[in-house]
């Protein structure tokens, strides 16, 4: 932690049999900043060999308490596409939260209801599924 209110982390997986120049497996990089009040954006990058390529975005807002706004982009670094693309908004009280989570990926788009109570985590789901047909 660079400073109170910003982060940056590295994962590195390292393969020391590997006989190639690139032995890296997986490189993670993240790193973010976010205020008292739990405004904040974040940024990831992943590749792991042969699989994943993505960079992704967070921006969390907390200006109208007590409704908290979040919203996560992942993009496909090597096929240049959204992966994912999630909006939640949650009311928070003072021992519990309601939810309303968006969520579109490549081949379909979840709508999700939830509630949590304080301590316990979520402990109710309603939501459904728009599947994208294959064209």
């Amino acid at each position: 932690r660079p400073t109170t209110w910003s982060w940056l982390d590295l994962d590195l997986q390292y393969d020391i049999n590997r006989q190639v120049a690139d032995r890296v497996v997986v490189l993670n990089i993240r790193g973010g900043v976010r205020d008292q009040a739990g405004n904040g954006v974040s940024l990831d990058y992943l590749n792991t060999r042969d699989d994943l390529n993505y960079v992704a975005g967070t921006v969390d807002i907390a200006w109208w308490r007590p409704i908290y706004l979040s919203y996560l982009h992942r993009h496909d670094l090597e096929g240049g596409r959204a992966l994912e693309k999630v909006v939640n908004l949650e009311y928070r009280a003072q021992c519990w939260s309601l939810f309303f989570t968006v969520r579109d990926r490549l081949d379909d788009t979840e709508y999700l209801v939830s509630f949590a109570l304080g301590g316990l985590g979520k402990v109710a789901d309603l939501g459904g599924r728009l599947r994208r047909s294959e064209d």
